[in-house]
């Protein structure tokens, strides 16, 4: 059957808005989502901070975003439209006419807050506006994460097999086909914004935990901003990458562990940690033992089983559905789970290399920076103090989450170095650093260790948390230089924060002014949003063709300006990263390639083929597979040095 490659005609489904549609839309679920977060519940404690509320708000936000495509994936039924009025309910059963009163109590932390919302406002715009201006460009974006999603939103369903990680849990990719099913696919950078902003407010809520001053909160916040600018985190603010995710998702099931009174708040927690890529499920249950084993020491020898433990194994239903979805899938799958596994993991690990292994860790830690160092090496500094302390019983109000933090720390680094791929997989990954991220959610319990600390010396804290902020912002903004828009980043974080802080003391003075306060500041950030993707959806194709040559001093390819031109029903990617296609033709289905024959694989398919340059793949199968497309595979649509189309007979 020959593949048709006549264009195919644009849907008026709502995930083919581009523009400042896409903006307005992504402002529109986004506002839905927080709105409807408190019908998961809200701070139970009197006399939450400020920051407290924040994120457990932005937690059930994010829980909310990528539960209601859970849900209605699971049922077939993830459409845009549905997707939308599902959010309405939630936002209706959220209200709490009593929780809208507005007293001078209830605002008088903003008096103190507003250096921290500032602090955290100003980073969060630097580090994402620069990648909001883009496509995504980011490998492992266009590689699974990106293609993931777009087959669930294409599909209306998880119950598809075409991708090559279908059988991943798909926290982060389910958010993203939310987002891309409700028309907001070139917003997508705020899905990596929004882990982000949780792990940023939840680490000031660990600060102000222990005091609520001023110092003490914008010390907390530096800290953050400062795991957020290490060469590890800065690049997944503003893509689908988990780890970052990961180490939000850990932050929540210790806060919970340490600090809800409900059920609830643990149950989501775990359940959204859990469902984060496949170490997820583990680092939650690390998280737990964690806890359990520090309120030992910290209670003497009390049993620790309690209700938590009962909450946390509830938490792992959501990833039970997830393993069950696999196993009826897994044996017609279009693109079967053995062909990923690897003939030795054990040697794809960091421990598994021994001394090579470490010396080659140390030396990617010394490349990542001082910051990363210290983040690294605090969890086992805390532990031994927290053990030492332990023993004399001299643990302070904040013993337990000091020991859980650290503990946690510590365990979660040595599933990194038993993790595969923790020291290479197609490219050497820790030789580049690439595997760093793993360890994300070790380096934030270590941030949270030292937002404890800060309450202690502010100054020292927050001085030291500035510098590394300062060198981190300045090292990322570099990485972008070279495009000229993106040096907006600067007049823009500004303008961001500045705009923060004069609604936070309008709302301290003028208490009844709030809901005025946030439909203006949602309305800035909708304008500044709708700017962003613009800019991106108009550059993307250009983008596109420019990341792809036959070498790195070769002519760009016009595969993408061809592919828009061709619009074509289906096709097979073979050294193409499929996000980059999804993100040009939504409606487009897209087949990762099996290593063999794939040019039998999209004659079965009805689909074309097409080949380009991966410079991971080696130069000789490059050649081999590109001789395959041009000579073996039906009539030539295109080609050129890069890529091949091909239309099999």
């Amino acid at each position: 059957m020959r593949a048709s490659i006549a264009p195919a005609r644009r849907s008026p489904a709502t995930f083919e808005n581009a523009g400042a549609g896409a903006g307005l839309l992504a402002t529109l679920w986004l506002a839905l989502l927080w709105l409807g977060a408190p019908l998961l519940g809200a701070a139970s404690r009197e006399g939450a901070t400020l920051a407290e509320r924040a994120a457990l708000r932005t937690r059930n936000a994010i829980a909310l975003g990528v539960g209601i495509p859970f849900v209605l994936g699971f049922a077939h039924a993830l459409y845009g439209e549905i997707c939308l009025i599902a959010a309405l309910p939630c936002v209706v059963l959220a209200w709490r006419p009593a929780a809208q009163r507005t007293t001078a109590a209830r605002h008088a932390p903003l008096s103190r807050a507003w250096v921290w919302l500032t602090i955290v406002t100003a980073a969060l715009v630097l580090l994402l506006w620069p990648q909001l201006l883009r496509p995504p460009l980011e490998g492992d974006t266009l590689a699974y994460h990106l293609p993931n999603a777009f087959a669930w939103a294409r599909t209306h369903t998880l119950w598809v097999t075409g991708t090559r990680y279908w059988w991943y849990p798909g926290g982060s990719e389910l958010f993203a086909a939310g987002m891309i099913a409700v028309g907001a696919r070139w917003s997508l950078p705020l899905a990596g914004g929004a882990a982000a902003l949780l792990l940023t407010l939840r680490i000031v809520a660990f600060a102000a935990r222990r005091s609520s001053a001023t110092a003490v909160t914008a010390a907390g916040a530096l800290c953050a901003v400062a795991l957020l600018t290490t060469p590890v985190a800065a690049g997944q603010v503003g893509t689908l990458q988990n780890d970052l995710w990961l180490a939000a998702a850990t932050l929540e099931v210790l806060w919970s562990l340490l600090y809800a009174r409900s059920s609830r708040a643990l149950l989501v927690s775990v359940g959204l940690c859990a469902l984060i890529k496949p170490l997820g499920a583990v680092v939650a249950l690390a998280a737990g033992v964690a806890y359990f084993v520090a309120r030992v020491a910290v209670q003497r020898g009390e049993p620790p089983f309690s209700s938590r433990a009962i909450d946390v194994a509830g938490g792992f239903l959501p990833l039970l559905l997830w393993i069950v979805r696999d196993v009826l899938l897994a044996p017609g799958a279009l693109s079967p789970i053995a062909s990923k596994a690897l003939a030795e993991p054990w040697g794809s690990t960091i421990a598994g290399q021994g001394l090579t292994g470490l010396t080659t860790l140390l030396r990617a830690l010394a490349a990542a920076g001082a910051a990363t160092i210290a983040f690294a090496l605090i969890p086992f500094v805390a532990l031994g103090e927290f053990f030492v302390r332990s023993l004399r019983a001299r643990l302070g109000a904040e013993g337990l989450a000091f020991g859980t933090l650290s503990l946690t720390g510590v365990l979660v680094s040595g599933l990194y170095l038993a993790a595969p791929f923790g020291f290479a997989g197609s490219v050497p990954q820790l030789a580049n650093g690439a595997s760093l991220r793993f360890d994300l959610p070790a380096l934030a319990c270590a941030c949270a260790v030292v937002a404890l600390f800060a309450a202690r010396a502010p100054l020292l804290v927050g001085g030291l948390a500035l510098l590394s902020s300062l060198f981190g912002v300045a090292r990322f903004q570099a990485l972008f230089w070279n495009d000229a828009p993106t040096r907006s980043a600067l007049p823009a974080a500004f303008t961001c924060a500045l705009l923060v802080a004069v609604l936070a003391w309008v709302v301290f003075w003028h208490p009844d002014w709030k809901r005025w306060a946030a439909l203006f500041g949602t309305a800035c950030a909708a304008a500044l949003l709708c700017v962003g993707v613009w800019l991106s959806s108009t550059r993307a194709v250009a983008f596109y063709d420019e990341g792809m040559r036959s070498d790195p001093s070769g002519v760009p390819t016009g595969l993408f300006s061809r592919l828009v031109q061709l619009r074509p029903p289906a096709l097979v990617a073979l050294d193409v990263r499929a996000g980059s296609i999804s993100m040009l033709l939504p409606r487009t289905t897209v087949y990762d390639a099996l290593d063999s024959q794939p040019c039998a694989q999209a004659r079965r398919l009805g689909a074309l083929l097409v080949v380009g340059t991966d410079r991971d793949t080696p130069a000789a199968v490059r050649a081999a597979r590109r001789t395959l497309a041009l000579h073996a595979c039906g009539r030539v649509v295109y080609a050129d040095r890069a890529a091949v189309i091909a239309s099999p007979l």
